[in-house]
């Protein structure tokens, strides 16, 4: 999917890995909270597009929100 995004749309690509250091004590949902947060702080330019590709495991949630299990 990197080298879509590269090669035919000019895209800048950020990969990311939600638990790299295999830390058990916080969430999937918790990592990619904070890597989004700081991705947006980072990238934030006027007239900026964020895409979210995620590749990863999620089971529906009681409301039918993403439940991250990475």
């Amino acid at each position: 999917m990197t080298r879509v995004f590269e090669d035919k749309y000019h895209f800048k690509v950020i990969n990311g890995i939600l638990n790299p250091a295999g830390d058990k004590r916080k969430t999937p949902k918790k990592w990619l909270q904070k890597y989004l947060a700081d991705l947006v702080l980072e990238e934030d330019e006027k007239d900026s597009l964020l895409i979210v590709y995620y590749a990863g495991h999620g089971n529906p949630g009681v409301n039918g929100e993403l439940i991250l299990t990475g």
